[in-house]
């Protein structure tokens, strides 16, 4: 505690010489430059010579600081910033970006060849594996952005592999194709800004604006392109209509996640939160819940699938925890009868945190780091900014491990289950973690 004591200290410090800069826009042209110096790095790491790999990584890990220490002074003097000029600050960086190749990842890269599987050479991406496109002409530029034929078939949902479809039917390079999905990003951002601007949402741009700042965000959303931040959306819009007594309207927007993501399912125990009092609504809910718990899965027998042959004991393992963490999140919420969303909602993040993939990738918190920043942005801002931050700093991490002892290598495991342990002591040990338990006490 007292090594953690020390480097708040040390943050403490930094935002205190930061905070004698008057000027807004100088501030987030040094962002933008610490941001940009990060990416530059990496992206030298990755395809410098082993022998001098170093250096490099360890510029990525001190911009990366540097980044990290500017968003946090972001977040304390957001109040004195106007909102519709910052979240514009946000789109014009986020047009930058979409520009840059991925550097930390390959599944945006994937992305394009299940697209391209269907659209080209009409197989089915849930029974495929990617390698079928070595040696075909796409392969050269493929590999050239540092792409390898290391993914299986598709592990997303039917709703993703129609967008994957619909944008690899435009025919355009690979390249283009990746600017095209990292676009839809944006896209969602101001249709979701549009609509609830309209709704009078309160402080709308701020929060928006401080989850396209988040240096973790950018890095896996505007550059690396994950879809995550796309289910997320949709995942925060339910639990917004959830909790405002719009229950056909929530399950819209929860089947739309979950048909990216089935990771998704475990938000759905917030339909119990607001609806628990009826008896009728809730065995109507329960009997929505299990039919969606089976199409949501897509079982090998799926119609929209096909009889997979790929779906192995393993996909039963995946399947049986989030079973399980669905009814732990849904015993608790009912159990406890929690009246308070913001407390319901980190319980469920701390239990999706519990119950995630073993093969635990940095990308996966992004819709911790979302939920986080809309239900309490300063209310949880050490929460915010520890979890990004060691999310960020997990993947030039992977890259070192994984030069050193394969993609799939025993240690490289070791810091998956690392992240795991890490965000949970950093919900249970902050104000979070507190809070939930002070609530849960006063139910008993």
């Amino acid at each position: 505690m007292n090594s953690l004591k020390t480097v708040f200290d040390l943050v403490n410090s930094l935002i205190l010489r930061l905070s004698l800069l008057k000027n807004i826009s100088l501030y987030l042209i040094m962002f933008f430059l610490s941001l940009t110096s990060h990416y530059y790095f990496a992206y030298q790491a990755n395809i410098c010579k082993f022998e001098n790999k170093g250096i490099f990584v360890a510029l990525v890990y001190v911009f990366l600081f540097f980044s990290f220490v500017l968003y946090l002074q972001l977040i304390r003097c957001v109040s004195d910033i106007k909102a519709k000029y910052l979240l514009f600050t946000c789109f014009l960086f986020w047009c930058i970006f979409v520009f840059f190749p991925p550097v930390y990842s390959i599944d945006l890269l994937t992305y394009v060849v299940h697209g391209k599987m269907i659209t080209d050479f009409n197989l089915n991406p849930y029974k495929t594996h990617t390698e079928v496109l070595i040696g075909t002409p796409m392969y050269s530029e493929l590999k050239l952005l540092g792409w390898s034929a290391v993914h299986g078939p598709t592990p997303y949902g039917v709703l993703w592999t129609l967008i994957e479809r619909i944008i690899a039917s435009f025919g355009f390079s690979v390249y283009f194709s990746c600017v095209l999905f990292k676009c839809l990003n944006l896209i969602l951002v101001i249709l979701f800004y549009l609509f609830f601007r309209k709704n009078h949402t309160h402080q709308i741009e701020t929060k928006l604006a401080l989850i396209m700042l988040n240096p973790y965000v950018i890095f896996e959303i505007a550059i690396d392109g994950h879809n995550d931040f796309i289910f997320s959306l949709m995942a925060l819009t339910f639990i917004i209509f959830a909790g405002t007594y719009k229950l056909i309207t929530a399950i819209i927007f929860l089947w739309g996640s979950v048909f990216i993501k089935h990771i998704s399912l475990f938000f759905s125990p917030i339909l119990f939160f607001k609806f628990k009092n009826s008896n009728i609504l809730r065995l109507v809910q329960i009997f929505i819940l299990l039919v969606y718990i089976w199409v949501v899965l897509e079982s090998p027998w799926s119609p929209v699938k096909g009889i997979s042959d790929h779906f192995i004991y393993e996909d039963w393992i995946s399947i049986g925890r989030k079973v399980l963490g669905f009814f732990v999140i849904l015993f608790v919420i009912v159990n406890y009868r929690l009246k308070n969303l913001q407390i319901s909602v980190i319980l469920i993040l701390f239990i999706y945190t519990l119950m995630c993939s073993p093969s635990l990738w940095p990308w996966y918190f992004i819709p911790v780091i979302i939920i986080l920043i809309y239900f309490g942005f300063s209310d949880f801002s050490r929460e915010i900014v520890l979890i990004s931050f060691g999310m960020g700093v997990v993947a030039p991490t992977f890259e070192i491990l994984k030069d050193y002892l394969g993609y799939f290598g025993p240690s490289v495991r070791m810091v998956q289950q690392a992240c795991q342990v890490y965000v949970l002591l950093v919900i249970l040990l902050l104000g979070t973690g507190k809070k939930c338990i002070q609530k849960l006490d006063a139910k008993t």
